[in-house]
């Protein structure tokens, strides 16, 4: 966590992923890739920039539902005012070709 503004609830983050990484919060947010073929994966995101798209915005779905779970398991609902669900948002940027630096603000 790079900075907290005490302010409000919201925070900012940066990610450093390795390629293995990226794959995995890929996996995750729906874009299934086997640990096999993660260096052809590589590849084709080399090669093209639009896997390489798919790639960093699954990844951003994989992270946005690990923090959600991982919130909602540290803070269980309560009372039948929490049970609804969390809403959560992030916005951020993939800096590198491939996503290799990720920054950016979640909320919830």
């Amino acid at each position: 966590m790079t900075g907290q503004n005490p302010v409000s609830n919201m925070f900012e983050i940066t990610l450093h992923l390795e390629l293995h990484q990226l794959c995995q919060a890929a996996s995750i947010g729906g874009y299934f890739i086997s640990p096999n073929d993660i260096a052809d994966h590589h590849e084709a995101m080399e090669l093209n920039h639009d896997i390489a798209l798919i790639t960093h915005l699954f990844a951003k779905i994989g992270i946005e539902r690990s923090l959600q779970r991982n919130y909602e398991q540290i803070y269980p609902s309560h009372y039948p005012d929490d049970l609804r669900s969390l809403p959560m948002s992030t916005s951020g940027i993939a800096n590198g070709y491939w996503g290799e630096y990720w920054t950016g603000k979640a909320q919830w």
